[in-house]
C-alpha cells in the first residue's frame, strides 16, 4: 500500500468534510479538493469516502490516480507537505512555515515589545 495515498486517504475521510464545510483556504481544504476533482467521478459523493468503503480501497484508488497522472502525484505530494504541517500544530500552537525568498521575514509568536531590522 503506498503509504502517501493511505495517509491522503486517512486526512480526506477524517478532516474531508470539516475542511469543506468551513470553507477554510487550508492548506487540507485545498488537499481534499485536489483529491475530490480528481477522483471523483460523475454522480460520485464528491471524492470523500463512502458508506462502507475502507480507507484502503479510498487509498487504492488515490494511488491508482497518481500512478496514472504523475503532474496530480506531484502535485498531492506538494499539498501534502502543506497539509501535514498544518496537521501538525496543536491546538494554540503555531506553525510557521517560509518558501521562497526574502530578505527582512520574521515567524513568531506573541512578540512582546516591538521588531526592528
Amino acid at each position: 500500500m503506498d503509504e502517501l495515498a493511505l495517509a491522503v486517504a486517512t486526512t480526506v475521510a477524517t478532516k474531508g468534510a470539516e475542511a469543506l464545510v468551513s470553507g477554510a483556504r487550508s492548506a487540507v481544504a485545498a488537499l481534499v479538493r485536489c483529491v475530490r476533482d480528481r477522483v471523483a467521478g460523475p454522480g460520485d459523493r464528491g471524492g470523500l469516502l463512502g458508506p462502507g468503503e475502507s480507507i484502503e480501497a479510498f487509498a487504492a484508488g488515490i494511488a491508482r490516480a497518481m500512478d496514472g497522472d504523475p503532474a496530480f502525484a506531484a502535485m498531492l505530494r506538494r499539498l501534502w507537505a502543506d497539509a501535514s504541517v498544518e496537521l501538525s500544530a496543536v491546538e494554540g500552537g503555531v506553525v510557521n512555515v517560509f518558501t521562497g525568498s526574502g530578505r527582512n521575514v520574521v515567524q513568531a509568536r506573541d512578540i512582546q515589545g516591538g521588531v526592528s531590522f
